[in-house]
């Protein structure tokens, strides 16, 4: 028998449906079930690193996606790869595979927590508690910082037009949901 699948840490907090002030620009939150791998190459190494895994490795500040999935740099040499979740381990076994001595490979699948943030005031929700300027000329989709939001250190991905996803250490998932939302109360928002 294989052990059940671990409860994410926000799922007694995410309560699914619809919240906050009433309208028709509701905010859309969601928990994306994501594997996270840390991928770091050996120095020097990073070009032929990507080689091997056939996908780009992105430069600072910036994120590439190809075949499912997305590729977050982090600091010189070191990315995050994003996909959506499969089966236990398979992402990080297949990295690792591929890199094989070109870089090292450390799943952070349970280690870390994703929350999904869409909708036309998601610049507005997020400016509550976060300093960078998200507006799309200056943060455009594929931009990825390392910041603070609300005093909680996350990786911030501009995802797609009016869409972020931050990741953050699970042990503050729960703080960074309550502030979340109750930044998006005023807007209105539904849990998905």
């Amino acid at each position: 028998m294989s052990a059940p699948e671990p409860l994410a840490p926000l799922s007694r907090v995410a309560v699914p449906g619809r919240h906050g002030a009433p309208g028709a620009q509701a905010l859309s939150i969601s928990l994306p079930a994501r594997d996270l791998v840390q991928l770091a190459a050996r120095r020097g190494q990073e070009g032929e690193l990507a080689a091997a895994l056939g996908m780009t490795l992105p430069g600072p500040g910036a994120s590439a996606s190809a075949n499912g999935r997305t590729a977050i740099w982090l600091q010189p040499g070191l990315w995050v790869v994003a996909a959506e979740r499969g089966s236990e381990g398979a992402l990080a076994a297949t990295l690792a595979e591929a890199a094989g001595n070109l870089g090292a490979v450390i799943d952070q699948t349970h280690g870390r927590s994703t929350i999904r943030i869409e909708g036309a005031r998601v610049r507005d929700m997020l400016a509550k508690g976060c300093r960078l300027d998200l507006h799309p000329k200056v943060f455009p989709v594929g931009r990825t910082a390392t910041t603070q939001i609300a005093h909680i250190g996350c990786l911030l991905h501009h995802a797609g037009p009016d869409t972020f996803e931050l990741t953050m250490f699970a042990t503050f998932a729960q703080s960074f949901w309550e502030w979340a939302t109750g930044a998006a109360a005023e807007f209105g928002y539904v849990v998905e």
